[in-house]
């Protein structure tokens, strides 16, 4: 039920238009917050990436994970990056050496100049215990480094692990994984140490259950951090045959009705038993992306609703896998630095505004309009409210939207996500607040002030996101207090 807008004084009706106008017809969305049920906070790491163990190996005798690597230092804080997960695959390969002290160092002295906190994977396939592969590494790492560390990782997607003649099931995990964490927390060893898992790979209808089994028998382990969980949204890059319909997938409507299918599958559990969790490795589709879509404009509207998606369901942080020449990478090594990719992009917008509660919001507007909003409100009280635009295309519409803040603002300002052309498919060309992140890291995106009204008088403010783009509005009153 919609609200009327002759009981909200509108102060100021503004058109940030800072983008060509698609050719498509314009929809009227209406917006207002819920200041009853603010609740979930977004956690100061919960924006990440995810890199396989192997990045944390010397090639060529040079480290990529290193203090001396200031371009990626530079990178990893223009983009608001603040949790590192190292795994993947490569954890588990019996061919990629261990990490030992010297790599681990290297590692941690990145973190700590980046500010980033660790997430560090240990070996499991194939293991009857930790004491060659993973002790070694968790006390070094608990005896040096303990402040910079979320947690150690038990293994990578053991989902896809395989015993003689059968799949390996959950029943032979769950013990060998709690073995480890008291093996590992005995006197003598890390008795402080933190783990999470299962790691679960979400290929297959049944696999997410594992995380959802797991909350459920190690719920009182007081040595497991959260469950984690692994996600590639589309599926396996190799089954994709049609590069502009995997865009189209990307930015559909019904690609929300996945996510709650699959969240369904362990969320509710994890929450029962008063646990978190973390998308620990994710991306739109895996084995590295999919050339043209991975790669392309739809992936940074994609992975903005992405976020903040998982945010809204109470998730402590999601961690994009990426590497160096991966198509899904958020960038890739430049002779300047680090050229950022579409996806590098959505990772900016969402830090810029993502720091404090999240708002609910009340959405008034056609059934069929393809765009998707969300709020936070900042520790100093300032309301960010971001409209992502999915419609795209010859039949792609305008958005006007107006936001009714239900509260007193005196300052209002506009910043967008954008690319020249308004075209999903394209790579370059792409703008934050109107300006590119540069391969040295320097941006130097703006807000764009809207009117500023009375304080005495709810703020309203009316936007237009143009087809295939994306606006964040920041409302600022100092003297704001919730509740007046």
């Amino acid at each position: 039920m919609g609200l009327s807008l002759s009981r909200i004084a509108l102060i100021s009706l503004i058109s940030a238009i800072l983008l060509p106008r698609s050719l498509g017809a314009s929809v009227s969305v209406a917006i207002t917050p819920d200041w009853t049920a603010i609740e979930i906070a977004i956690p100061s790491d919960f924006m990440g990436v995810s890199y396989d163990t192997s990045h944390v190996l010397p090639e060529n005798d040079k480290y990529y994970f290193t203090d001396q690597n200031k371009p990626l230092i530079a990178m990893f804080q223009t983009l608001g990056l603040r949790s590192l997960r190292v795994g993947g695959n490569s954890v588990d390969k019996p061919d990629v050496k261990i990490p030992g002290p010297p790599d681990i160092d290297q590692l941690f002295a990145f973190a700590k100049a980046a500010n980033v906190q660790v997430i560090y994977g240990l070996r499991l396939k194939n293991q009857t215990g930790p004491n060659e592969c993973a002790l070694p590494a968790v006390k070094y790492i608990m005896d040096h480094y303990r402040a910079q560390l979320t947690y150690f990782g038990i293994g990578n997607e053991p989902t896809f692990y395989q015993q003689p003649g059968a799949t390996y099931p959950y029943s032979s995990f769950l013990p060998l994984f709690n073995k480890y964490i008291s093996v590992l927390t005995a006197p003598g060893a890390a008795p402080d140490a933190m783990f999470a898992g299962p790691s679960a790979s979400g290929s297959k209808p049944d696999w997410p259950t594992w995380s959802a089994k797991l909350a459920d028998d190690d719920a009182a382990n007081p040595h497991l951090k959260l469950i984690s969980q692994h996600w590639y949204v589309g599926g396996s890059s190799r089954k994709v045959k049609d590069l502009a319909a995997a865009r189209e997938e990307m930015l559909s409507p019904e690609i929300i009705k996945t996510y709650e299918t699959f969240a369904a599958k362990f969320v509710p559990t994890v929450h029962k038993d008063k646990l978190q969790f973390r998308i620990e490795e994710t991306n739109n589709f895996s084995n590295a992306g999919i050339k043209n879509v991975s790669d392309t404009f739809a992936s940074a509207l994609w992975g903005l609703d992405y976020l903040y998606w998982w945010a809204s369901q109470g998730a402590a942080g999601l961690n994009f896998h990426t590497g160096n020449q991966d198509l899904y990478a958020a960038f890739w090594a430049s002779p300047g630095g680090y050229h950022v990719h579409p996806l590098g992009y959505a990772i900016r917008a969402f830090t810029v505004a993502a720091h404090g509660r999240l708002v609910p919001l009340a959405v008034d507007g056609p059934s069929d309009a393809n765009v998707r909003s969300y709020a936070v409100l900042s520790d100093s009280n300032d309301l960010y409210i971001t409209v992502i635009n999915k419609e795209h295309g010859p039949a792609g519409r305008d958005a006007r939207v107006t936001l009714r803040a239900g509260k007193a603002y005196d300052h209002g300002e506009v910043m967008s996500l954008a690319c020249e052309s308004n075209d999903i498919a394209a790579k370059e060309g792409i703008t934050l607040g109107g300006s590119s992140i540069a391969d040295d890291a320097v941006w130097n995106g703006k807000w764009t002030s809207l009117q500023s009204p009375s304080r005495k008088t709810p703020f309203a403010v009316s936007v237009t996101v143009p087809a295939a783009s994306a606006v964040i509005v920041r409302l600022s009153d100092l003297r704001l207090a919730l509740g007046n």
